[in-house]
């Protein structure tokens, strides 16, 4: 385990967090952990409300290669799917995040689900 200086606790505590997310493709619904409003200011209740598509909160300069990297994992039937890119949080800041998913196929090899994390790299 790495030591960790208390002044430091707290930087340290938001570097090793996680946002969970899962997207069910099928049913188009979408869940996002107590992460989302730790790390980036958006509450659960909201984001459930709103109805918010993960991809809606991506910054508008990386969707488009976040998308197609994203179709081309689907395409190629990867069970697994990670990139970088600057994520909109609720301040209205831009954070460089990591989002890493699990993706879950049925038979006729169409995507159903997505489980992921969403980690913020430029703490």
């Amino acid at each position: 385990m790495r030591k960790v200086p208390i002044t430091n606790f707290e930087q340290y505590f938001t570097q090793e967090l996680v946002a969970t997310w899962s997207w069910d493709l099928v049913n188009d619904e979408y869940f996002y952990g107590l992460g989302f409003e730790i790390l980036f200011g958006y509450s659960q209740d909201f984001l459930a409300k709103n109805k918010v598509a993960i991809t809606t909160l991506i910054c508008v300069d990386d969707i488009e290669r976040v998308l197609q990297n994203l179709e081309h994992t689907f395409k190629q039937c990867r069970s697994t799917w990670k990139i970088n890119y600057h994520f909109y949080k609720a301040n209205g800041e831009y954070a460089l995040v990591k989002n890493s998913a699990y993706i879950l196929y049925n038979q006729q090899k169409e995507v159903i689900k997505l489980f992921g994390t969403i980690k913020e790299i430029s703490v």
